[in-house]
Formats: C-alpha cells, structure tokens, sequence
C-alpha cells in the first residue's frame, strides 16, 4: 500500500497532507505507533510512523532532526497528531519535509492512533492477502497451460500481458527457446547472460537482477529458473523491475519460473529417454548387435536419419577429461552435450550427436552424396573446438573418417573415426583433428608384438635368419633377391651379377636349408614377409 492510498482509508478523515507530497508514492511496508525520545533507533525502511509527538512538546524544534533521521532511513511517512502536546506544526518543520519528500501527515486530535495503526495494517494484510490468492490464480493458470500442452510459448505470452513487459526464455549458453512479440536480446546482452552463474542470478537483496547494455541503453530484469543444473535456463523481462514498485510483477514471475522448471525438468527428462535410445541404436548398429538391413533403416529414418544420404562421422573426447572426478566429469560431459546439441542447430545441414561415456560421435548428414563434404566437415569441428574452450575452457580433439554414400557404411565409418581419434591421441598435440587413413602393411605389422614377430621370422628362416659365416650369408641374400624379383630367376642374376644356373643352385641349397618348396606360393608369401619383419625388429 502506498501513502496516498492509505490517507484515502475512512479512519483518516479529518487528516491533511501537510508537507512531502512529492513522496505520496512511498510504499508502506509497516505502521507503527511510537512515543519514545529514540524513536528512530527502532525504525526499519518503509515503515509509516505515527506520534503524539509528547517528547516534542517542550523542543518541537527537533521534529526536524525526526524528520531528517526517517529520510536517511527511507521511511514512508510520518503522521503527527494535532493536540494538546502539538497544537501547531512549525514551519520549518513544513519546509524540511518538503526538501527531503518525506509526507508528513497532520492528523485531528480526535483521531485514535490505534484506530489508524489496525485499519492500515488491516487493509494493507487484505491487498497481501488479495495478492497471494491472485499469485495462487496465475500459478494455476500457467500451470494449466502447460498440462494443456500449450507449451511455453503460450505460457510467456499469457505472463507478458499480464506483467505488460516482454518476456523470453533463454538456455544455459544463451540461446532461445521461447519468446512474446517485441521481446529481443543482443548478441552482447545474451553473451553476458551466457558467462553467469546461479549465485550471480539472484542478489541477496532481491530475487533478480537488472542488466543494462549501455550501447544499446537496454535494461533487462532476470530471473533465473530454480534447477540442479550448474548452468540455469533465464527467464528475461524487457523492462526494469523494483522490488519496491513492482512487487506483485515480480510475485508473478516468481510463479511462473517455478512453472517453467517443473516443464523443463519434464521435457529433459523426454530428451534423455530419446538421447538414451539414440545412442543404444547408433552403438548396436556399429558393433554389429543389429543385423537386419530393413531393422537398422526403419529405426535410422526413426530418428531423422535419411539413410540414402552421404555422411561424414567424427569421434571426439574432452583432452585431460581425469582430472575431475567422476561424478564432476560426468555432470560436465552432460552439459557439454547439450551445448554441442545446441551449437549444432546453428548449422545449415542435420548433424546426428551420439555418446557413449566420454566418447561423442558426430554424423554430419548431406544430402548430395556426390559432393565432398569434407572441409564443411572441418569447419564444423573447428567451430565446436572453439566454442567449448569459450565456454568451458576446456579442449576436444575429433577423428574423422572417410565419406560415406549410404547409413549402412557408416559402421565402418565410425571405426574409421575412432582408429583416427586413437591414433591422433597417440601421435598429435591436443586440440588436434585427425584424418583417417589406411594402414600400410609396415603400421599393421608394427601392432604385433615384437616377441611374436621374432619367432616368426626365426621359424620360417631357420638357419638362414641370422648368417653366422660367408655361405649363409650369401644364401640369405640370394633368398631375399629372389623374393623381391617376384621369383623371377632371370631378374635375380641380373641384380646379383652371376649366371642363372648358380641362382638355382643357391636356391636349392636354401630349400634345404629352410625345408620349404619355393615352388609352393605359400612358403614364398611366407619367407617374403618373414624379410619384411626382419626390418622391424630390433636386432
């Protein structure tokens, strides 16, 4: 209740505004009767005083300093009752109210002051009580619209005409999810919003706080909307709010962000069954569980997969994902997925996101299967490389694989990603992005044991493995030309510079060295890769 409303009450009859008009707006937070010579070591901001002034009687000069002292301690007003201890006002006590726009009432000496004191805190619990069941109302209304699956957007505009400001929903990082006609926040504004916490979202001393963008003289009240999350989702009002002002505007917001929540929390709970089930396709799909061709196109196209299109697939991890536990970690993970999936609507073509643990594959999709999309593909990851650091200062490195023509060879496509991924940990400096390419013959050797690799040439080379004099020796190399001359007899006498008849004569003397036909292609297959590991090893 506000002090012009309260001197309008039937127990004021016969009272004057007498000085401070300018204040008539002050809104009365308590009334309290008081005869005390320190009376203002009791009072508390927007309280409305009201006094036989008695300890003034003999010193009414010091009403100026009650005044004064009220003013520093943004009372709402001040009522002096007329009467024996008070017959008149003085006017520099007029004149001081006037400066400092504090309202200072005149009140008959036949009012009661008790009769004053609970008819305004009478009326001002009716307007509380009028205001709660009203909050209750709107609640309920909201509420309904969403039970009615009307959704938020309804939801804001019903709450913009009532509050008459503007309204918009943003996500954690910033972006929008629902909003009334005129509602608008800058990049400049959205970005400040993003670098905000919970604890930054509501002040101590009030339930928001107002945001003003100096170039654009912008001024918003937020709200943040009570969630587990560490990021919250914001509810912004397109205007400047007072606690004190628009107290039963911010009562109303207050319900309809608690509304707000519990749709959040049921539409994230939908969005995690749909995210579980996507993943448990893509991962079954690659690891062979799903066998049927007609099975794994019916459930791609299930979820917006079109199968005849080309795709590109990439897997990344977060770089020193450890050094947060693991409950840290995986509370990090989820919000970096939603912000990837959020980052990904930006794009002008369908990206599929699928996780599993730390792992996140990503499936670009285009619809020209002919074109090579693989710099597109690039941009992609480099954009979510930069973003995450801006976000979360953390680095995500990806493999990337080959194109795919069709759903079905994205299988291997996804080893592709992964054996890229890997390799790139192995070999590169994080963030990096790693390009799948084959193994040669000499790579896929290499990932044999060394112990393995040794008895095998051992074994296919007998006494020719490692020459301990001239003979052996010679019958080693002879052997080893012969191979790389495709076992061409010719050929090899020509690299060795000897006639072809003492070639076959070596090479019968290796047969009986080795006990293997190099007539058989097999043994020959067999001693070519034995000379070939012989390069490998370490001695």
């Amino acid at each position: 209740m506000k002090i012009d409303d309260a001197v309008t009450l039937p127990v004021f009859q016969g009272a004057q505004f007498v000085a401070g008009k300018s204040g008539a707006g002050n809104e009365i937070g308590n009334i309290t009767m008081m005869d005390a010579p320190d009376i203002t070591s009791y009072l508390k901001t927007n309280d409305f005083l009201v006094t036989t002034a008695y300890h003034f009687s003999e010193r009414p000069e010091q009403i100026q300093q009650l005044i004064l002292d009220m003013a520093k301690k943004n009372c709402a007003a001040l009522g002096l009752k007329t009467g024996p201890y008070l017959p008149d006002i003085p006017p520099d006590v007029l004149t001081k109210a006037d400066q400092l726009s504090l309202p200072l009432i005149a009140i008959p000496a036949d009012t009661s002051l008790g009769d004053i004191v609970n008819s305004t805190l009478r009326e001002m619990l009716n307007a509380k009580t009028d205001e709660l069941k009203t909050a209750i109302n709107m609640q309920q209304d909201f509420s309904q619209h969403i039970l009615h699956g009307q959704g938020l957007e309804k939801l804001l505009d019903h709450l913009a005409k009532v509050i008459q400001a503007p309204v918009m929903l943003l996500d954690p990082f910033g972006n929008t999810l629902a909003k009334t006609a005129r509602a608008h926040v800058t990049e400049e504004a959205s970005a400040s919003f993003r670098s905000l916490g919970n604890d930054q979202l509501r002040s101590p001393s009030a339930p928001f706080i107002v945001h003003s963008n100096r170039m654009t003289q912008e001024t918003f009240s937020c709200f943040n909307i009570p969630s587990f999350e560490q990021k919250p989702h914001v509810l912004i009002v397109c205007d400047e709010l007072n606690v004190d002002i628009h107290s039963f505007s911010i009562l109303i917001i207050e319900q309809a962000t608690h509304v707000i929540s519990f749709e959040l929390l049921k539409n994230l709970a939908v969005t995690e069954q749909l995210r579980r089930k996507r993943n448990e396709f893509f991962f079954n799909f690659t690891e062979g569980t799903i066998t049927s061709r007609e099975e794994i196109i019916s459930r791609a196209e299930e979820f917006a997969i079109h199968v005849r299109h080309s795709f590109i697939c990439a897997a990344g991890k977060i770089d020193e994902a450890n050094r947060h536990s693991f409950s840290q970690s995986q509370r990090r993970l989820d919000l970096i997925q939603s912000f990837i999936e959020s980052e990904l609507t930006h794009f002008p073509f369908p990206v599929h996101l699928f996780t599993n643990g730390p792992l996140f594959v990503l499936l670009p999709q285009f619809a020209d299967a002919h074109q090579d999309n693989s710099q597109v593909t690039v941009v992609l990851l480099e954009h979510l490389q930069r973003k995450i650091r801006e976000q979360f200062n953390e680095t995500i490195s990806f493999g990337v694989s080959g194109m795919s023509r069709h759903f079905l060879d994205t299988a291997d496509a996804y080893r592709e990603a992964f054996n890229a991924l890997e390799t790139g940990r192995q070999t590169l400096t994080p963030p990096f992005i790693s390009h799948y390419h084959a193994k040669d013959l000499t790579q896929i050797l290499r990932t044999i044991p060394e112990e393995d690799v040794t008895d095998f040439y051992r074994h296919a080379l007998q006494e020719l493995a490692y020459p301990f004099d001239h003979e052996t020796h010679t019958l080693h190399e002879t052997l080893r030309i012969y191979l790389e001359s495709h076992c061409q007899i010719s050929e090899t006498a020509k690299k060795l510079y000897i006639h072809r008849n003492t070639v076959i004569y070596r090479l019968e003397k290796c047969e009986a060295r080795i006990g293997l036909s190099l007539k058989n292609p097999d043994n020959t297959l067999k001693l070519r890769v034995a000379f070939h590991l012989r390069g490998l090893l370490k001695t």
